[in-house]
C-alpha cells in the first residue's frame, strides 16, 4: 500500500506538468474574448471561475481537450499561412507524425543563437574588420559575397595575433538563452541534437530543462560517438564544426573547411564530415531549425547525398525556413529543398518569432 503513494504522486505531478506544459494554449482559454465561461454553484449563489483552462482540465477533460483541438487547429492555420504556402499544413503534419514516431533528429543553425545575444557571421566579420582596420578590396568583396570561409582566414592572418581567439569566444557568449525557442527543444527531442553552432546556446538550454547531454561529439574527431549514441537513446550533441571552447577538431576557415569536406569545394566522401553526414541523412529524418539553406559545404553535400542514392533510400527531411525577401533567390532555394529531399515550412521574411509558435505547436 505504502509502495503505491510515491508511484500515485509522480502520476499527480505527471499530470499537472503535462497542464503546464500547454500554457499558450490555456491563456487562449482564460482569454476574456473566449466566449467560454466555467460556472461554480454553492446553493443559490453561482461564481465565474478566472481560470476556466484550469477548472475544465479537471472537471470536464473532454472537453478541454475538444477546446485545445479547436484552437490548436485555429493557431495552425494562422501560423502556417496555408494561404500563402499551401504545402505548409501538409509538411507540419508530416513532421509532427514522425516526431511523435520517434525518428526526427534537430539540425540547428545559427539563427536559433541570435535572439540569445550571438552575432551573425557577417555582423562578427564586418565588426572585427573595422576594429583591426581591415578595409582591403577583397575583405568587402568577401564579406559582400558571403563568402566567410575565405574572409575568415583573411581576418585571423590581419588581426594581432591571439586576438581572433579572444574575440570569437567573448562575442559568442549568450545573454539570454530563455528568450529563445532553444528552450522548447528538450520537450521536442529529448535524445540526440545536431548543430553546427560554436556557441553554448543549446547545451545550456538543454541543461536549463534539466536534461544536459551526457555526451558530446566533434564531427572532425570522435564521429563514432554520436552514431553509437543515437540507436542507444542516450543523449549526445553533435557539434558538426566543432566548439567555441576549444580550437582542436574545429571547421572555420576556408583550410580547414577544404580540409574537412574537400579540396576545391568538391565534397568527397572519404573525408570525415561528409562521411559522418552521409551515414546520418540516410538512416534519420532530420529538421533543420535556425539554417538559412544557403549553398554551403552542408547543403552541397545533402545534395550530392540525394543526387548519389536513389529516391526510396533517403528518409523525408523538414526545414523551418524563412521566405527570402529575393523571389528569384526564394525560387532557387525551393528547388535546393527539392534536390536535398527537404519539405520545408515557410514562414514570412522577417517574422522571425514565428519559429517558436511552430515549435510549440508541434508540441500540443
Amino acid at each position: 500500500m505504502n509502495n503505491s503513494i510515491p508511484e500515485k504522486l509522480k502520476e499527480l505531478i505527471d499530470d499537472h506538468n503535462y497542464f503546464e506544459s500547454r500554457a499558450k494554449i490555456n491563456e487562449v482559454v482564460n482569454d476574456d474574448e473566449n466566449p467560454i465561461e466555467v460556472f461554480m454553484r454553492k446553493g443559490d449563489e453561482e461564481t465565474t471561475l478566472s481560470n476556466p483552462s484550469l477548472a475544465l482540465y479537471y472537471g470536464d477533460r473532454g472537453l478541454y481537450e475538444q477546446e485545445v483541438r479547436q484552437i490548436t487547429d485555429e493557431q495552425i492555420s494562422s501560423v502556417l499561412n496555408i494561404t500563402d504556402f499551401p504545402r505548409n499544413k501538409r509538411n507540419f503534419e508530416e513532421l509532427k507524425e514522425t516526431i511523435q514516431g520517434g525518428i526526427v533528429i534537430p539540425f540547428i543553425g545559427a539563427g536559433l543563437s541570435i535572439s540569445a545575444g550571438c552575432p551573425t557571421w557577417a555582423s562578427f566579420l564586418a565588426d572585427l574588420m573595422a576594429e583591426h582596420g581591415i578595409d582591403s578590396d577583397d575583405a568587402k568583396a568577401l564579406l559582400a559575397s558571403g563568402d566567410y570561409e575565405r574572409l575568415m582566414t583573411l581576418v585571423i592572418a590581419e588581426s594581432p595575433p591571439g586576438a581572433f581567439e579572444q574575440y570569437f569566444a567573448q562575442d559568442f557568449k549568450h545573454e539570454d538563452i530563455t528568450v529563445t525557442p532553444c528552450t522548447l527543444l528538450p520537450r521536442l527531442f529529448d535524445k540526440c541534437v545536431i548543430t553546427t553552432n560554436f556557441d553554448l546556446v543549446v547545451d545550456e538550454s538543454y541543461k536549463l530543462e534539466g536534461m544536459p547531454f551526457s555526451t558530446q561529439a566533434i564531427g572532425l574527431h570522435d564521429e563514432f560517438t554520436f552514431l553509437t549514441s543515437v540507436p542507444k537513446g542516450q543523449r549526445c550533441i553533435l557539434k558538426l564544426h566543432g566548439n567555441i571552447n576549444n580550437q582542436n577538431h574545429r571547421v572555420l576557415t576556408h583550410e580547414e573547411y577544404q580540409s574537412a569536406y574537400g579540396d576545391d569545394g568538391l565534397i568527397s566522401f572519404n573525408n570525415h564530415i561528409p562521411k559522418l553526414l552521409k551515414r546520418i541523412y540516410l538512416s534519420y529524418s532530420l529538421f533543420f531549425i535556425g539554417c538559412s539553406m544557403n549553398i554551403d559545404r552542408t547543403v552541397q553535400t545533402f545534395e550530392k547525398i540525394v543526387a548519389e542514392e536513389t529516391a526510396h533510400k533517403v528518409p523525408e527531411h523538414y526545414a523551418l525556413l524563412e521566405v527570402p525577401e529575393d523571389d528569384e533567390a526564394y525560387q532557387a532555394l525551393k528547388q535546393r529543398m527539392i534536390a536535398c529531399n527537404i519539405k520545408p515550412i515557410w514562414y514570412p521574411n522577417g517574422e522571425h518569432q514565428l519559429i517558436e509558435e511552430l515549435l510549440f505547436l508541434l508540441i500540443v
